[in-house]
């Protein structure tokens, strides 16, 4: 991975943190963005630099908006007015029944949306988790999908993953919660996050879930079976990272 580089080929994508489990990736023809959550509404000069979707830069963009459950901290409705700005958006929900300007993928849907081929799990809080075919990727943002001390005991977090692996043999790039909202890293939790590196076997993981508790990716890339594998850390909103498929660096 690079800090510095704008020129996005295929198999490659920029990478934006933008805080507890907000991303931005911009791929050779798309850009997506997760679960944003804008915290500290009163900047005046928001921009990827500092962790903020500023509409206006990303006009040009070919936009598409995933919201994996319906969570305040997942799912802020200043989204909603981007698409006055942005001519040319899409919106996809992890659920049903989200009104016309989203499109609707629930969990265990297979479906392709322009050019992207979106795949999804149930997660074991609400929603859906997303593993995403684009412009030569294999991306997974798991949502909420999580081993939580109190999961929904109707679904297995473990099955979830395996169905996604059944999917995808190759995964370039996760997103995987590792921390509760609170701050807390439950045992059970680090085995799941753990499990689902091995399983999907990611080019790169980040941590992400952290509420501005972000030394908490850190801890969770150092516990015995993570350090095994390429975790990749953000410090804070705004970090940007370059992904290539046959160069990873830092």
């Amino acid at each position: 991975m690079n800090k510095n580089n704008n020129n996005i080929e295929s198999n490659q994508a920029e990478i934006y943190y933008l805080g507890h489990s907000g991303w931005a990736v911009k791929t050779k023809s798309h850009f997506l963005i997760f679960d944003y959550l804008e915290a500290n509404k009163n900047v005046e000069n928001k921009a990827l630099t500092n962790g903020h979707i500023n509409p206006v830069e990303i006009k040009n963009e070919n936009v598409f908006v995933f919201v994996s459950h319906k969570h305040q901290d997942h799912f802020d409705k200043i989204i909603k007015g981007w698409k006055n700005i942005i001519p040319n958006i899409t919106y996809i929900a992890g659920w049903m029944s989200i009104g016309s300007n989203f499109i609707g993928v629930p969990p265990h849907t297979n479906t392709t949306i322009d050019d992207i081929t979106i795949s999804t799990l149930k997660s074991t809080d609400d929603g859906s988790g997303f593993l995403i075919n684009v412009d030569g990727l294999s991306i997974f943002y798991a949502g909420d999908h999580a081993n939580w001390e109190d999961n929904d005991p109707e679904v297995s977090y473990f099955d979830e993953i395996d169905y996604i692996a059944d999917i995808s043999s190759m995964v370039d790039i996760a997103f995987i919660p590792v921390t509760t909202f609170s701050g807390l890293r439950p045992n059970c939790m680090t085995e799941g996050a753990i499990y689902a590196i091995k399983k999907l076997k990611p080019n790169v993981t980040f941590p992400m879930h952290g509420n501005n508790r972000e030394y908490l990716y850190k801890e969770f890339a150092n516990e015995e079976g993570a350090r095994d594998y390429n975790i990749v850390c953000a410090e804070k909103p705004g970090n940007r990272f370059l992904y290539k498929q046959d160069n990873m660096t830092i």
